[in-house]
């Protein structure tokens, strides 16, 4: 995901051809979204009936990205990320993140 999400941002794709698109190991940025979409559309979890490893990355990343606008909101994106960055594991770790950015922004003296 952050590859083509990096090489898009970064203007690499502007001129793609299929051959570049087929050897860059993740195709199309079109094709990678579509790709997402049809995962998470209408599912709680993305493995099966329950939480994995796979629904904290997918989450996170479709979060972040929708917030600094590398990835388009979706109401997809938005339903399927939206509860999970609600987990009181996620809204901890945001707490966790944001005292020690905090700290590592504090004065030294």
């Amino acid at each position: 995901m952050e590859a083509v999400t990096t090489a898009r941002n970064e203007g690499w794709l502007k001129s793609q051809t299929h051959q570049q698109a087929m050897s860059a190991g993740f195709g199309r940025f079109d094709d990678v979204l579509n790709t997402l979409l049809h995962a998470v559309a209408g599912k709680r979890y993305v493995c099966g009936d329950h939480f994995t490893a796979a629904d904290l990355y997918l989450a996170s990343y479709i979060g972040w990205s929708m917030m600094d606008g590398s990835l388009p909101r979706r109401p997809e994106f938005e339903a399927y990320a939206t509860p999970l960055l609600q987990r009181a594991a996620s809204v901890r770790a945001d707490e966790i993140d944001g005292d020690m950015q905090a700290a590592a922004m504090a004065p030294v003296v």
